[in-house]
């Protein structure tokens, strides 16, 4: 449904027991975590790289491909200078359907597999 955000006042569309448009809820969600950080909190989960030394985003590019493989990596900050530990959890989702591509019978046809 779409009504108005309470922060910027953009209407917008948002589910029936929000408030806050995704913009702002992004910006007081990187306050926080930048909060957090000022704080000595490490982050946990997040969608961004953020430096726990300055809480500068990282962009993700190639520049750290690191951010693009699982595991524990170690990052310098191109800000700050310093260095900390990366964790990065790559996940996978999948979709199952009964009827397959029409490119991929083609080619089963064209390899004779039917």
């Amino acid at each position: 449904m779409k009504k108005p955000c309470k922060i910027c006042g953009k209407v917008a569309e948002m589910l029936s027991w929000e408030d806050e448009c995704y913009v702002c809820k992004k910006k007081q969600h990187m306050k926080d975590v930048l909060q957090d950080i000022q704080e000595g909190r490490d982050t946990s989960c997040e969608d961004e790289i953020y430096c726990p030394w300055c809480g500068v985003i990282l962009a993700c590019d190639a520049d750290t491909p690191e951010a693009y493989k699982d595991g524990t990596h170690v990052i310098d900050c191109p800000e700050c200078g310093r260095e900390f530990a990366l964790e990065t959890s790559v996940s996978f989702s999948y979709s199952t359907s009964r009827k397959l591509p029409g490119w991929m019978i083609r080619d089963r046809e064209r390899r004779g597999a039917v």
